[in-house]
């Protein structure tokens, strides 16, 4: 079927409706509208109040919260198990294969095996093939589509019976994922599923037409046990959450084909409700009541009820419960909103330690899909005697699943609302065995995880983790006081006593001290234990709550860095509030906020967000005077504070006009304000120049007035001209490395060091340079040229001009010159501007390139600087190396002396070769002097000539035959060009021929040296830390060789 366009059918949502549509991506399931509709007065709340006054509990607190708990139920299973009445639709397509008929056939049956793989699964960290654990073939989905357009429909139809069986009222997402095909003795031990897309809750199993026997699929969950023949039915469907424990049985004969779907919920989207009526949760309400009516001194702290299912860390938050345990987690969620109590989500751990004992009848396995951590099947290690007990809480979340506390004590018995025996009795433990040693007999621990919903008494939260916890550290705090901040601020619409003892408890978290363990305080610390993320939440609470003192008291010594979006808020709730008289009890901690912004860009956008704007004329007058005064007023003191330091860049200039642009009359404030206190010797270039830039683009846009707007820029101009010293002016990007050094960070003075952040601040591209400039030709006039004081100052600046900036800044300045020149008349041969090129390209040359490295005749070398005192080898050595007539020595030394030798050469890193000859009793060590260090600074030199002149071809770009460049050189344009300054004086002689590797005859302290009428050998520079290789001579029978090998 060449000509077939499949219709893939990879994912669908459920929804009852529409069975038929072909349509993938938008159908969803209907929620369930079984909420009460009725509106709550608060009427039933106080009649219980005033019940439980005299009431108690009908056994205990933990009994009766324990049973209100268990009664919460909702329709659905862990797994369910339906036969279709109606065959799938055809159009079934496998490649290599064709369509598919149904029921599938013995002939097509071999077929797709012949197209499939045998199915892996995964064993610790390794995905393995064993037909012993799973024996079943499966086919991707990429190699099969639907190319009828009833299957989506048919899916859909399909999810909305899931969606009921499970027990969900959200769209389910099935998104397809293998073909598998059982054949006679295909099987697959008990596993669980993994989550293989984002929100995955569960698996779908559509079992197509295929005549077989056995098969079975075995589900097991909580102790409860269903099997579910496939075998018995034409088609049918297998569904189950991802931490069922699932098998399949042998099949006996024929084909068991069936589809995998990975069923998923959105992981964002708002979960319904569970749909109980009132009257299912007013046993639980008037139960945490009364819990929270106990006095404060006696009341349980915090009570733990296990889950139905299993959740990781990274999995458990409301969105992502099952069944039951979501309708438990919204009922609580719910109640929290009208009660004083949190809700959390703890990961529970049991471990038990004891002595040893096999159990043949069980295996410890349970092998999961591929890649999922499983382990090897091995028998099962009972406990025959316990020795320990131990129980901990791995984990305590959020609602949203953000971590709250990490490694809590745990009290079972009172903490604990079920049984042991009920949480942990059916699951397979983790196990870790040691065998015998010395006198103790083998061991094994097991280890049992649960997920168990925590409630706490809001007033009670921080003694309930401090109780569980030996101490509260710092990271653990941290974490408190974000979930009190920002759980105080969700509930202030609901349930303000409720935020308030959040906001206490978050408070005196935040104002413990740093260095005094957990010590209590009424100060806030300077490095306070919280975000500014968090602090903006205690912060809006505190306004919200009208208590001005701790919203005083936590912005006077905060540094954490409150996102300027607060400074909006707090001008809505403003707006709101209609407290036209108040604003004063916020001018102190608002100004300490604005305050604690290093850069001028925050303070801007805080004060911003925060200053009255003509849509809100309907403000009281007031309490807009009274914010625009303050507002202003706090622009002109962080103007003055960020001037009066040095640590300003360009982004600062382009800040300190967009302050001016907030205020109704920009010129004044620029005049009057900023003016005064600009001083080029303590700003630097890159902030006037870009100060000036921004203020160009605003007069020209008229935002400014133009003539005030000039006269403005004019002034700033002179000013940066009077006193500014541009060889201070560092190019954007850095700087760029030396020819024949590798490419690292390279800082702006030529180390290696990481730029200071004054050195950036002093930035500037050369696209902005060239920009000024040319702004100031066109503000230049006749009596007062800025262009030409411009020039003057950098002329007088190229001595002092670092060669390396040249690079990206200077040259790429003189080459967009020229035509700026050429394009506003200005005469070529103007001497300032002839004196500039001159002066810069002849530096640029001489400085960068360097002169040529002169080839040395020299034959002395630096001495090896020996250990040892008063080493006979090396003095001998040290002798041969500074002599200046002798170039080859040879000494006839031991082997310990000739690796003493070799060694000092190369750590010394001298010039000449050093080899052994073997042949002699001893072996001889020759040393020949080389000129091979010479050739990379020859190297380097080219490479940095080449490189100067690829820069000044440029030119030709902008100035096309260089006749204007040729103008502005004069007569040096040839020097300069070919750069003739970078050679050296003819009298400087260039060897020319090679030297004699031949040396006078006669002996130094016993040692031969090669006379010259001696033959020499041929050898070549030994590396540092090289083996250097063997090598033979015929001649005179000699062998030379690798003293490593002696």
């Amino acid at each position: 079927m060449a000509d077939h366009q499949p219709t893939q059918a990879l994912s669908v949502e459920g929804n009852s409706s529409n069975m038929e549509s072909s349509d993938i991506s938008s159908a969803s399931l209907p929620t369930d509208s079984t909420q009460d509709d009725q509106t709550d007065d608060g009427s039933d709340q106080d009649s219980v109040t005033s019940d439980l006054s005299t009431q108690d509990y009908t056994v205990s607190l933990k009994d009766d919260l324990r049973k209100a708990l268990d009664n919460v139920k909702v329709a659905g299973s862990f797994a369910s198990f339906r036969k279709l009445s109606r065959t799938p639709p055809d159009g079934f397509y496998v490649d290599g294969v064709g369509d598919v008929a149904m029921p599938l056939g013995e002939t097509q049956a071999r077929q797709l095996i012949a197209k499939a793989r045998q199915a892996p699964y995964g064993r610790g960290s390794e995905t393995i093939v064993d037909t012993s654990v799973r024996n079943t073939w499966e086919i991707d989905a990429a190699q099969f589509s639907f190319n009828n357009q009833r299957w989506p429909g048919y899916v859909r139809h399909l999810c909305s019976r899931v969606a009921a069986d499970l027990g969900i009222k959200s769209p389910i997402r099935a998104e397809i994922y293998k073909m598998l095909i059982y054949e006679r003795g295909a099987m697959f031990k008990s596993h669980t599923d993994t989550e293989k897309i984002p929100g995955q809750f569960g698996t779908l199993v559509v079992a197509l037409p295929s005549a077989h026997k056995g098969g079975d699929v075995v589900v097991k969950h909580c102790g409860d046990q269903k099997t579910f023949k496939t075998s018995e039915h034409g088609q049918s469907f297998i569904c189950w959450y991802s931490d069922v424990h699932h098998k399949v049985c042998p099949v006996e004969s024929g084909y068991r084909w069936v589809l995998i779907y990975n069923l998923a919920l959105d992981p964002n989207a708002v979960r319904p409700s569970a749909g109980l009526v009132r009257s299912e949760t007013e046993a639980l309400r008037h139960i945490l009541l009364k819990w929270l009516q106990e006095p404060g001194e006696s009341r349980q702290k915090g009570l733990y009820y296990v889950l139905d299912h299993h959740y990781t860390e990274a999995s458990i938050k409301l969105n992502n419960l099952k069944t039951r345990d979501l309708a438990i987690g919204q009922v609580l969620n719910n109640l929290s909103k009208e009660l004083d109590f949190e809700v959390f989500f703890a990961l529970l751990e049991k471990e038990e330690f004891g002595e040893a004992e096999v159990d043949h009848s069980k295996f410890y396995n349970v092998y999961r899909e591929e890649g999922e951590e499983s382990s090897e099947e091995e028998p099962f290690l009972c406990i025959e005697e316990l020795i320990e007990v131990d129980y901990r809480v791995k984990t305590v979340r959020d609602m949203f699943g953000k971590p709250v506390v990490d490694g809590l004590a745990l009290d079972p018995e009172e903490e604990i609302l079920q049984d042991d025996g009920e949480l942990f009795a059916d699951d397979d433990p983790e196990q870790e065995y040691e065998g015998v040693m010395g006198n103790t007999g083998p061991t094994v621990t097991h280890r049992y995880r649960s997920t168990a919903v925590l409630l706490v008494p809001s007033a009670s939260i921080l003694e309930f983790f401090e109780k569980n916890m030996q101490k509260l550290s710092r990271k653990t705090r941290q974490s408190l006081i974000s979930y009190c901040a920002r759980s105080s601020l969700s509930c202030l619409g609901s349930n303000m006593h409720r935020a308030t003892l959040l906001f206490q408890a978050a408070m005196d978290l935040a104002k413990r001290s740093t260095t005094t363990s957990d010590a209590r305080s009424t100060v806030w610390p300077k490095n306070p234990l919280i975000d500014g993320n968090d602090l903006m939440s205690i912060l809006k609470v505190a306004i919200e709550l009208r208590d001005y003192d701790s919203f005083a008291d936590a912005c006077l010594n905060q540094n954490a860095g409150i996102p300027t979006s607060f400074f909006a808020w707090t001008k809505q709730w403003f707006k709101r509030s209609n407290t036209d008289s108040r604003f004063q009890c916020f001018e102190l901690g608002l100004s300490c906020v604005v305050d604690s912004y290093p850069d001028l860009s925050d303070r801007l956008a805080a004060l911003t967000n925060l200053i009255p704007k003509p849509e809100d004329a309907d403000w009281p007058a007031s309490l807009r005077d009274e914010i625009s005064t303050w507002v202003h007023g706090k622009l002109e003191e962080s103007l003055g504070d960020l001037l009066m330091k040095e640590k300003v860049g360009d982004g600062d200039g382009k800040t300190i006009i967009e302050m001016a642009l907030i205020l109704p009359d920009p010129s004044r404030f620029l005049s009057t304000s900023v003016v005064p206190l600009l001083d080029p010797e303590r700003q630097s270039i890159a902030f006037f120049i870009a100060l000036l830039a921004r203020l160009w683009k605003e007069v020209s846009a008229d935002v400014v007035p133009r003539d005030d707007g000039f006269a403005i820029y004019r002034t700033i101009a002179k000013q940066l001209l009077a006193s500014a010293d541009l060889s201070t002016l560092r190019p954007k990007g850095g700087i760029k490395p030396e020819h024949g050094t590798k490419r690292q960070r390279t800082s702006y003075d030529g180390s290696n060091k990481r730029p200071s952040k004054k050195q950036l601040l002093r930035t500037v591209a050369s696209n902005t340079l060239v920009k000024f400039f040319e702004k100031l030709v066109k503000i230049s006039t006749p009596d007062d040229d800025l262009a030409t004081q411009f020039i003057t100052k950098l002329n007088d600046a190229v001595p002092r001009l670092p060669v390396d900036h040249m690079h990206n800044l200077w040259l790429p300045f003189l080459w967009c010159l020229i035509p700026i020149l050429t394009a506003n008349g200005i005469p070529l041969t103007t001497p300032v501007y002839q004196s500039l090129y001159r002066n810069m390209l002849t530096r640029y040359i001489q400085e960068y390139v360097r002169t040529q490295p002169a080839p040395s005749n020299s034959l002395v070398r630096p001495p090896v600087n020996c250990p040892l005192l008063h080493c006979p080898d090396c003095n001998a050595l040290n002798f041969f190396l500074q002599s200046p007539t002798e170039e080859v020595e040879r000494f006839d030394v031991g082997k310990k002396a000739r690796r003493h030798l070799h060694e000092m050469l190369d750590e010394r890193g001298i010039d000449c070769t050093h080899v052994s000859e073997r042949g002699t009793t001893p072996n001889t060590l020759v040393v020949t002097k080389t000129f091979t260090q010479e050739e990379p600074l020859m190297k380097e030199w080219k490479e940095r000539k080449a490189y100067a002149a690829s820069r000044l071809r440029i030119f030709e770009t902008y100035s096309q035959a260089m006749p204007e460049l040729r103008v502005l050189l004069g007569e040096q344009f040839d020097r300069i060009m070919n750069m003739q300054d970078v050679y050296p004086n003819p009298a400087g002689a260039r060897r020319t021929a090679p030297r004699s590797l031949a040396s006078a005859s006669g002996l130094v302290m016993g040692r031969t040296r090669v006379g010259a009428s001696g033959s020499s050998l041929s050898t070549t520079a030994p590396v540092a830390g090289v083996k250097r290789s063997r090598s033979v001579s015929l001649e005179d029978g000699v062998e030379t060789v690798d003293l490593t090998e002696d």
